[in-house]
C-alpha cells in the first residue's frame, strides 16, 4: 500500500509501525485435502490400457 502511494519502506521499518498501530500478519492456513472415499487401483483413468481386474507391477529401474 505503501509502495503504491510512492513510499519507499522496507520490512524493519514497518514492524515497529505495525506494532504501534496493533496491527499482526496472519499467514493462511494450510489446504485441506480431500479423504479419499472410493480404492482405485493404480493407473486407473489415466488413459492406459489395462484388463479389468489386472494389477499393475512396480518397476525398479537402477540407476
Amino acid at each position: 500500500m505503501l509502495n503504491d502511494q510512492g513510499v519507499n519502506i522496507g520490512r524493519f521499518k514497518v514492524r515497529p509501525l505495525m506494532g504501534e498501530f496493533g496491527l499482526i500478519s496472519k499467514q493462511s492456513g494450510s489446504r485441506k485435502y480431500k479423504q479419499a472415499t472410493v480404492e482405485r487401483l493404480a493407473g486407473q483413468g489415466k488413459g492406459r490400457a489395462c484388463a479389468p481386474g489386472e494389477r499393475l507391477a512396480l518397476v525398479v529401474c537402477p540407476l
